[in-house]
């Protein structure tokens, strides 16, 4: 007869038989936790100092309600600490202890480091007052101090605040305004502003600014060239083969010849001005550029340029119909020449500003006008714009 096999022992006995007796291997295995997760204590915290302890533990049925009920606020100090106890009931009891003298000393550290930080990497303004008022593409200086931006290919943000104003333009025109960025950024490759900036922001913010007054795409094109004849190697006819000769012509009648006066210089302008209206318009463009970003010239020229620009070029685009922007540049020029304690005044309310403008520098473009003899050639006129 054959011989029965054992039963076999469970397998928690075949695994403790080595070690321990066997009532030992029967016990039940440990828990990590004996008690409820809800009854635990969390703590969130550094190991070694505790800066939030959150505790928990259910309540009793009849004291549960639907509503969290603030129980109780109170404030502990010890070993020179302070720390506030906030206990609110529910369903659970939760007690919240914060040690508020290292969550301070947290928030000052932090608001330390930020500071340095941002102290470090943002570049010092300009000298000036007229830094307060802000160019057309912005701060586009580099975010280093010690590294400039190159000055090809064109900044990015600027290209990028041109081609946002120019929407209104069909493709091709902005496609050539795009080619003139281009075109423009080549011929001053570089060559800086007195602030720093890769000089074809200035161009690029001109035709910005035409682009704001909805001007057509050749005026637009122009303010991007009108300095590369005069600063550059480029001449009207290269700018006449590659972009047409109505760019051309507005180019050629805001460039300024080397070898004349101020008095002459502006009696050319004001001649071009009266042949085609769009050259007074680009000449305004450009001087509202130079004087947004004045900060960067020393305070002699920035008093000459804001004279000339409160006799004349304010003056000029009120005539041409352009009431904002005759404001802003009695604003600007009426800061500059004020008194001191004035120049702040002036630069934000414009009848303190005309006040300035009229004793100081009065308009004197009437007379010129007069003496050139263009009398009423200058009127207002609707802006152009391109409808495809």
């Amino acid at each position: 007869m054959a011989q029965a096999t054992p039963p076999r022992s469970p397998l928690r006995e075949r695994r403790c038989n080595s070690a321990g007796t066997l009532d030992e291997a029967r016990a039940p295995l440990p828990r990590r936790a004996s008690r409820l997760r809800a009854e635990s204590d969390l703590t969130w915290s550094p190991k070694k100092r505790s800066l939030i302890v959150v505790q928990t533990s259910w309540l009793p049925t009849p004291n549960q309600t639907c509503l969290p009920r603030l129980r109780e606020i109170s404030r502990e100090t010890s070993d020179g600490r302070t720390r506030v106890r906030v206990v609110v009931d529910r369903r659970r009891r939760t007690t919240v202890s914060v040690d508020v003298t290292a969550l301070l000393s947290f928030c000052v550290c932090a608001s330390l480091l930020v500071t340095t930080t941002a102290l470090r990497f943002t570049a010092h303004p300009p000298p000036g007052p007229t830094r307060l008022g802000a160019a057309v593409i912005g701060d586009a200086r580099p975010f280093y101090r010690d590294v400039q931006e190159p000055t090809y290919p064109a900044p990015l943000r600027a290209t990028l605040t041109l081609d946002r104003a120019t929407k209104y333009l069909g493709e091709d025109a902005r496609k050539k305004v795009a080619a003139c960025v281009d075109f423009a950024a080549r011929a001053h490759r570089g060559q800086r502003r007195k602030s720093g900036e890769p000089f074809v922001t200035h161009p690029i913010a001109v035709a910005t600014i035409l682009a704001d007054m909805e001007m057509d795409a050749a005026t637009i094109c122009a303010g991007v060239l009108h300095d590369t004849v005069e600063d550059t190697s480029t001449t009207v006819d290269d700018i006449f083969h590659r972009f047409g000769g109505d760019v051309a012509t507005l180019v050629n009648g805001v460039t300024d010849s080397p070898t004349a006066s101020d008095a002459m210089k502006r009696a050319a302008v004001l001649e071009a001005a009266g042949a085609e209206y769009r050259v007074g318009v680009l000449k305004i463009a450009d001087r509202l550029h130079n004087m947004r970003t004045l900060g960067a010239m020393p305070r002699p020229k920035r008093i000459k340029k804001s004279r000339e620009t409160l006799e004349v070029y304010a003056p000029l685009a009120d005539k041409l119909g352009f009431d904002h922007i005759a404001d802003e540049l009695v604003r600007l020029g009426a800061s500059e020449v004020a008194p001191a304690g004035l120049g702040g005044l002036a630069r934000r309310i414009s009848p303190i500003a005309a006040l300035v403008a009229l004793v100081i520098a009065p308009a004197a473009l009437d007379g010129l006008l007069d003496h050139l003899d263009l009398g009423d050639s200058l009127e207002r006129k609707p802006a152009y714009s391109d409808i495809e």
